[in-house]
């Protein structure tokens, strides 16, 4: 039996799941529109073990802060159970990575990432067309578990399973418009949590402090004339689209919505 590739994680910590995330995704298109991509995942596990010691606590009776001891066992319990096997399965897998990717789409290299909590891959694919960027999906299932009762837990960001979901080329003759929206992952929070944003206390301190970690990022390396864009910085040939925390926060509904965008000659 294989399982998923994706980070499953308990119920009781959804609502500081999206908060945790740093997450880069690249593209590198050439002339005949093939080119290579590189997907950086990374989750920080350590707010969460947190908020589940604080949690334990609360129900015992006790209500005052962690302590420092207490903060150094919350993190040890939780990596000693990733490490045993316990604990939800955050490790991702080369082969199962492999196994669902889409032909014309090849993995070049994968390096899974452990440091104390926080865990993720780095990848390099390559692709023969850039429509098969659409069709990269790591949350599909590939029929082994097919009588295994679904996995409980909070939902994830898109960008996890399906990174290049929104990612839409437009060919327009002469020129070829690229897009793809910007989605604020606390919207999402807040549609699939409705108590998200009412947290007090301990628990609403640790709550901002995983979310000033939230990061995407977006960059498009081409070797086209680029007419018009909407990148926040420029090096070289590459345009980057970088998201934090406070630039979701302050950006409009109208921004959000556009997103990336670029237009450039063929």
């Amino acid at each position: 039996m294989r399982k998923k590739f994706a980070w499953v994680l308990a119920p009781a910590i959804a609502l500081l799941l999206l908060g945790c995330f740093d997450i880069e995704q690249g593209v590198q298109l050439n002339k005949d529109f093939s080119g290579t991509t590189t997907l950086n995942f990374i989750i920080d596990m350590e707010p969460m073990a947190l908020v589940m010691a604080s949690m334990e606590k609360a129900f015992s009776g006790d209500e005052t802060p962690l302590t420092a001891q207490e903060v150094e066992a919350a993190r040890a319990k939780f990596l000693a159970q990733q490490e045993s096997g316990e604990g939800e399965d955050l490790a991702l897998d080369r082969d199962q990575a492999e196994a669902q990717l889409p032909d014309g789409v090849r993995l070049v290299s994968f390096e899974p990432v452990q440091d104390g909590l926080r865990f993720g891959a780095r990848m390099k694919l390559e692709f023969d067309h850039y429509s098969k960027l659409q069709q990269i999906d790591f949350g599909g299932d590939d029929g082994d578990d097919a009588d295994e009762a679904p996995a409980m837990g909070p939902p994830k960001p898109d960008a996890l399973e399906r990174p290049f979901a929104g990612l839409v080329f437009t060919d327009e003759g002469d020129t070829m418009l690229v897009t793809s929206p910007a989605e604020n992952p606390l919207d999402k929070l807040q549609e699939e949590n409705p108590l998200a944003g009412q947290e007090t206390g301990e628990l609403a301190d640790m709550m901002a402090k995983t979310f000033e970690s939230l990061r995407f990022v977006t960059s498009l390396t081409l070797p086209f004339e680029i007419l018009e864009h909407n990148a926040t910085r420029v090096d070289g040939s590459t345009l980057w689209w970088e998201y934090d925390l406070a630039s979701f926060e302050t950006a409009t509904p109208e921004q959000l919505a556009e997103g990336v965008r670029v237009r450039f000659k063929k």
